[in-house]
This record gives structure tokens, sequence and C-alpha cells, in this order.
């Protein structure tokens, strides 16, 4: 499948009031990123979408330190990153030899994801693209196939709520119905008690197989 190309005639755009940036260490790089704008409003979309959370960081280090997943990564040719927020997951995944990497997320969070896929090194490996969930993708706009791996992390909350985290499943697993032989989804999310978003997504994962 292609991937959508930001290499030509799109001018990838600097997140404006962008004013926080880290370096993402991993695969024996430091990648800068860049986080938090300025004026983004706390729990608004953009300001959620420009956080490295917690679970990222975890998930990261899995990926980079756990060997079966290290593999799994580097033996990639697609890696599809959903709700990527900074793009930290799928860039992590690029910088550790995944041949392909799709970071995905609303509309809104796009620019400050293609800056760091530009400003990452990786951008020959690494697409940007919108990705709106759905419970269900009978219908609706088309999704990469040959996938084999999908990354998520800390997409489930709450604030989202249940409608949010049952698309969040049933996009994952149509990706992965979609995907090569053996495609895995790796997630990792920070337990918030008795989370409703938790139990959706688990419950719309178990019937789409």
């Amino acid at each position: 499948s292609s991937l959508p190309d930001n290499s030509e005639g799109e001018e990838l755009r600097t997140p404006t009031g962008a004013n926080s940036s880290t370096a993402l260490c991993v695969g024996g790089r430091s990648i800068p990123l860049s986080t938090t704008p300025e004026l983004a409003a706390i729990f608004s979309d953009e300001w959620l979408a420009s956080e490295i959370w917690p679970a990222a960081t975890v998930l990261i280090s899995a990926i980079e330190h756990c060997d079966s997943w290290r593999t799994l990564i580097q033996t990639a040719e697609l890696v599809v990153d959903l709700g990527s927020g900074t793009g930290a997951c799928g860039i992590a995944a690029a910088a550790l030899g995944a041949q392909r990497v799709l970071l995905t997320d609303q509309p809104s969070a796009l620019p400050l994801l293609q800056h760091n896929a530009s400003c990452s090194g990786l951008s020959s490996a690494v697409a940007v693209s919108a990705l709106e969930w759905q419970t269900e993708w009978e219908v609706g706009p088309p999704l990469p196939t040959g996938t084999n791996v999908v990354l998520a992390s800390d997409c489930l909350n709450t604030v989202y709520g249940t409608t949010h985290a049952a698309a969040l499943a049933g996009t994952m697993c149509a990706l992965l119905r979609r995907g090569a032989q053996n495609a895995i989804g790796l997630m990792a999310q920070t337990a918030r008690g008795k989370c409703k978003a938790e139990a959706t997504f688990m419950a719309v994962s178990g019937r789409s197989g």
C-alpha cells in the first residue's frame, strides 16, 4: 500500500507557539521533539496531543529493550502509530529499524507531527496522515494494508469517553485484519482505576476478533 508523501509539494509547517522541546534517546540516536504549544488550552485536543505521556515512554522502552518486541519493529515493513501526538512512539520505531512508519492523529495534531517527523532525521521512513477512528470500517476512508505492527499509547481516558474507546478498538482491529500475516498491536496505557473507556475497548476488541 502507498503512504502519504510529505516530501514533495507540501511545506511542513512549524507548530504555532511551540515553546518546549525534548530529546528522544532511542536506538543510539538523540532525536529532537517539539512538545507543548505555549497557547494550547489544558485538556484541549492540541494540548493532549502535544505531551509525551508516561505510557509513551514505557512503550518506547519496551520496544527497544524487550528482545521479541524489538525484533518485531526491526523486521516490520509498516508500523502504524495511532493517536501519535508528538510522534514519539512511531519515530522511535523508525529509529529502531522499521522500514516505514505512518504517524496518525486528528487533523489539529498534524502540524506538530509533521514538524517532528521532518526534524527527526528519519523523514524518508516516516509519513504523517490524519486518521479519524471508527468503530466499523465496512464503509469509509481506506485504511493502510500490510501493516505489521500497530502502536498506541495512552489513547484511553474517561475524558475522551466510551465512544472514543470503541472507535480506537475498531480501528486497531481493522488495521490488524488488513495487516500482514501475524500482525500485532502493541499498546501501553496508564491505569486510571475503574475506567469505562478501558472496559469498552476490551469489549469491542473481543467482539471484533
